[in-house]
């Protein structure tokens, strides 16, 4: 009790309210739009999850033309209760395409990029994540600094690798606070291409002294393998960086050919999912959308917002299995003591009636 005596036999009722890893997911403007979509939208997003990542409007070309829609939506995650907040991303490492709507260059970057000017390039670059990381710093969690480096379409690593330490350095000064990932796509297991490419940047980057504090994989399901694939990768990355942390960013299942079957995409989802979970070196797993709207790879919400086969897997796992909810007694010597998951909890002690 408040005087130090010891109370045995009291009720002691354990309430789980947040969990410490990271469940989060992609959003769009939908967060902002008025109506019963935007309703929805709002409302599932603080059901489900403890951590955001703007889709689209963090993106370079888009957030400079329209940093409003780019703050209000941290603002208002951060306000509801979303504690985790990635921005992706300061730059994509990709040529520029000027036949489509290209958020991730800005068409005067692209220019130099066709014409090698490197120099104007790198002024650009450090003026962009100056700004951008700078607008954030102090509200988000951690900044995807560079995004897939391992395209086919990259060119950083082949001709300019020495903008990488250059880019984590200025992300550092305009955001001392905040966690900064590679993050990288095509990650499909130790096997890839793209994870041999991958490693061999990262390991430049440690003998380097680059500054950076987390890896991200993508992790898009297009072909699903058997889990343990995937998770034979991320173990592998947990003992070759093990002071690094590890987030899966962009989480989704679409299927070969953008044909969905509920059930396999639902007992996959529930499959890899354990693998993943895991992972002890993994902090977070990022769904890459939670609503199908158009994109039958988003694996919680219908498009009439009723829970799909893989969205009831994913809140048994982890609103339930993975959930700590649990009541006893105090012993003789006054101590209460069970397992639970690593976050934030309720406790109620009743003694004495």
């Amino acid at each position: 009790d408040k005087d130090g005596n010891v109370i045995p036999d009291a009720d002691v009722k354990l309430d789980m309210y947040e969990s410490e890893f990271e469940w989060g997911t992609a959003i769009s403007t939908r967060l902002l739009r008025e109506g019963e979509d935007g309703e929805n939208y709002r409302k599932n997003l603080v059901k489900y999850f403890n951590g955001a990542v703007v889709e689209t409007e963090h993106k370079w070309n888009y957030y400079e033309n329209d940093p409003v829609s780019a703050n209000s939506m941290v603002d208002w995650s951060i306000r509801n209760g979303i504690k985790n907040f990635r921005v992706h991303a300061l730059l994509w490492d990709r040529k520029y395409d000027s036949t489509t709507k290209n958020s991730a260059v800005p068409p005067d970057v692209g220019k130099w990029i066709e014409s090698k000017d490197y120099d104007k390039i790198k002024a650009r670059f450090e003026k962009h994540i100056y700004e951008q990381a700078g607008d954030f710093a102090g509200r988000v969690t951690e900044f995807d600094v560079i995004n897939e480096m391992t395209r086919g379409d990259a060119w950083i690593w082949d001709e300019q690798k020495d903008i990488i330490p250059k880019a984590f350095e200025w992300a550092r000064k305009a955001a001392p606070n905040e966690k900064l990932f590679f993050n990288e796509c095509g990650l499909g297991g130790a096997d890839t291409k793209a994870y041999k490419k991958f490693t061999e940047i990262l390991d430049w980057a440690v003998a380097n002294n680059v500054d950076f504090d987390g890896i991200g994989i993508q992790g898009h399901q297009g072909n699903p393998k058997d889990p343990l694939i995937f998770l034979d990768m991320l173990n592998k990355f947990a003992e070759k960086y093990p002071d690094k942390e590890l987030k899966v960013t962009e989480f989704d299942i679409l299927l070969s050919g953008s044909k969905i079957n509920d059930d396999l995409q639902a007992n996959f989802c529930r499959d890899i999912l354990i693998a993943m979970y895991s992972c002890e070196n993994l902090s977070g797993i990022y769904n890459w959308g939670m609503w199908d709207n158009n994109n039958a790879g988003r694996l919680i919400l219908s498009k009439d917002w009723k829970v799909r086969k893989a969205g009831k897997e994913y809140e048994d796992l982890v609103y339930n299995k993975w959930w700590t909810r649990d009541s006893g007694k105090t012993n003789a010597d006054g101590v209460y003591s069970t397992r639970g998951y690593f976050g934030d909890y309720d406790i109620t002690v009743t003694a004495n009636g």
